[in-house]
């Protein structure tokens, strides 16, 4: 392809996760980049790391066959946020990138939400030039032009680049934004499809919540922007015409947020009689048993709930938006729906002592047909409340760096009797513990996928 008698630039997009637990996950977020790219007229290509290892190949056998002008590397995590187990993809990261630089002389641009929580720590670390922070579509185009005509991008907010021996950011607001449509690529959709059993789908963005650990507002904005309902529903669509994918998550921060819009989407469904399954994250209040049905006909087979705690006290003191009582009547009316739910749990959080713990599991027992996925500790990101209270109490200091994984444990626990009664919990049937409990139940769905079961995984320990 040419442009204006010229080689169109050529830009690089690549994935650099391969975690395949709780299952693998489509690079939605490359896609969302490529349509801005290519109207602006640069070709794009996107190699997936958990694609390429699957066949056997290398990021640098793709680098050097494709020339790109520019190489976009995506990191969508830091880390598995276990406490027991865990698992770092830095060096994931810095190894593609170490790649990636002995193939070629491209410049490289690194982004993604697991890089934008430490965006010069990381880049220092990188052989890469650039880093982007937060959404970029809306930034793109203009941050490439300047990268490929050798320009300081100092006019575009949210870049890293290097500064001396420092690296630093530019200044100004990082505007949350959606894409109308995001394109998918066919193999990557038929390889997600036959791996993972189910296919991501984004609604809206941001969060206007606080709660004391949450890096969704610092990643995505407090004010939520969300996409035309049609033309999320018309990707849906394509991809069940096209490659009969009939089982989607919905990966917003929380589904229902606007309840009017969530009706909507069911309602878009319905009417174009798609026969498709669907999964999203809700927050449990102020669900009705009407609204449950309406998303039932629509094809809802699941509903997961960020509940944390289910002690008063807790709940306001980690800022979660809603109170005991909602989270019970949320399940009490999903289990007379017949709607499959799981209760998310953070275990040992700011505050925690053994009678509040059992304050929540009590609880957690009287919603009976709830699958429960419990958590130990709270991870200490950048930004967060979290982290001022860690710093209040010791737990970190202002030179900790919490690149090395830190996790909150309340210091109000007895510590060997609390990670007994994890692991008791976590030999219950429909209780989900970080650790051994969770890894075997973990391997027990990579079996069933490899099966053939689609969906999502968690519904197959749903209390009878």
């Amino acid at each position: 392809m040419t442009v204006n008698g010229k080689a169109a630039p050529r830009v690089l997009l690549v994935s650099t996760n391969t975690e395949e637990n709780p299952y693998p996950v489509y690079p939605l977020g490359l896609e969302c980049l490529r349509r801005p790219l290519e109207q602006d007229g640069f070709t794009t290509r996107i190699a997936d790391c958990r694609v390429l290892k699957a066949q056997g190949e290398g990021i640098g056998d793709v680098v050097k066959d494709f020339a790109p002008d520019v190489v976009l590397v995506s990191m969508r995590n830091f880390d598995n946020n276990d406490s027991s187990n865990t698992v770092c993809y830095l060096p994931d990261l810095l190894a593609v990138v170490s790649d990636i630089r002995r193939s070629c002389r491209a410049a490289i641009v690194i982004g993604g939400s697991g890089y934008s929580l430490f965006p010069a720590e990381i880049l220092a670390r990188s052989e890469a030039d650039f880093g982007v922070v937060g959404p970029a579509e809306h930034r793109i185009v203009p941050l490439l032009r300047k990268v490929m005509a050798k320009e300081t991008p100092a006019d575009i907010p949210g870049v890293v680049m290097r500064t001396g021996d420092r690296c630093t950011m530019t200044a100004g607001e990082v505007k949350s934004c959606t894409e109308a449509g995001v394109p998918r690529t066919p193999e990557l959709v038929r390889f997600y499809w036959e791996h993972g059993g189910i296919m991501n789908l984004q609604l809206q963005r941001g969060c206007p919540f606080s709660c004391v650990y949450c890096t969704y507002p610092i990643l995505d904005g407090h004010r939520i922007v969300a996409r035309d309902v049609s033309a999320a529903v018309d990707e849906m669509q394509a991809m069940y015409e096209q490659h009969g994918v009939d089982r989607f998550f919905v990966v917003d921060s929380v589904f229902n947020m606007v309840p009017a819009r969530s009706r909507a989407f069911a309602g878009e469904i319905i009417r174009r009689k798609m026969p498709v399954q669907w999964t999203a994250y809700f927050m449990p209040r102020g669900i009705s048993a009407d609204d449950l049905r309406l998303w039932k006909q629509s094809g809802l087979d699941g509903i997961e709930f960020g509940v944390d705690t289910l002690c008063p006290e807790l709940l306001a003191r980690w800022r979660k938006p809603f109170t005991v009582d909602d989270v019970l009547k949320s399940a009490a009316v999903c289990e007379e729906v017949g709607i499959p739910h799981a209760l998310y749990l953070i275990l040992g959080g700011p505050g925690e002592t053994m009678e509040t713990l059992e304050e929540t599991v009590a609880r957690a027992g009287q919603c009976r047909k709830a699958v429960v996925f419990g958590f130990v500790g709270m991870r200490i990101y950048p930004g967060t409340d979290l982290l001022k209270l860690a710093l209040e109490e010791g737990v970190v200091t202002a030179t900790t760096s919490l690149m090395e994984t830190r996790f909150y444990i309340s210091p109000l626990l007895d510590q060997d009797r609390f990670a007994q009664r994890c692991r008791q919990l976590g030999n219950l049937r429909n209780w989900l513990v970080v650790g051994r409990s969770l890894q075997l139940k973990n391997q027990l769905a990579e079996a069933s996928r490899k099966r053939g079961v689609k969906g999502a995984m968690w519904q197959q320990l749903s209390p009878q």
